[in-house]
């Protein structure tokens, strides 16, 4: 019998996509304050600018409605590597949640920005915010910049045995349970996935 394909659900927001390059313009249009990824220190933005949630909501919307957001170095080539060597990538987002917007736009946006079904992904899973890890697939690994979704997945996803996290300040963890692997780019990434899969990248 066939085993089946190393399955991989990689979050869009904060791994595949800079977010917070365009949230920081956001901010500095709505308050005059010019804050850095380094002062991020929390997944719940509220938090770390003062303000309700509603204001951060709108922020976030804004964010998500632009246009010039960019993918971060990396990830179009790392997902084309991994697709080719035989990981099933599932991408995982809330856009939708938020938004309320179909799965659609979310993946023409992403083909306008050379992420294309199959070449890059296998699916792209919607989700409700804070509830990725609940998302239908088998999964050999999730990989997140949420640390709330990795321990969800930890809590409730026996099968996921590989726990990435793409490093930003709001996800320092002691990570007490030594349960975590964390990256700082797409080229560990995708180093991390292959090393656990056994399954390496086409290079060329």
């Amino acid at each position: 019998m066939t085993s089946p394909p190393y399955a991989v659900a990689i979050d869009l927001d904060g791994v595949v996509v800079d977010f917070i390059s365009g949230f920081r313009d956001e901010v500095r249009r709505a308050y005059g304050v010019e804050i850095r990824e380094e002062e991020i220190t929390a997944h719940d933005l509220n938090l770390v600018l003062g303000v309700s949630r509603d204001e951060a909501r709108d922020l976030v919307l804004r964010t998500l409605a632009r246009d010039d957001l960019d993918l971060y170095s990396g990830a179009e080539r790392g997902l084309r590597h991994l697709v080719d060597a035989g990981v099933e990538v599932h991408l995982v987002t809330s856009r939708a949640s938020w938004q309320g917007r179909s799965q659609e736009r979310t993946i023409s946006w992403l083909g306008r920005r050379g992420i294309n079904h199959p070449v890059h992904f296998a699916s792209l899973d919607e989700s409700a915010e804070g509830q990725k890890y609940a998302v239908a697939a088998r999964l050999d690994c999730f990989v997140d910049d949420n640390i709330a979704e990795l321990i969800g997945a930890m809590e409730h996803r026996g099968e996921t045995r590989l726990l990435i996290v793409f490093d930003h300040p709001w996800n320092r963890c002691v990570d007490a349970r030594s349960r975590l692997t964390r990256v700082r780019d797409w080229s560990s990434l995708v180093a991390a996935i292959s090393a656990a899969s056994g399954r390496h990248p086409h290079h060329g």
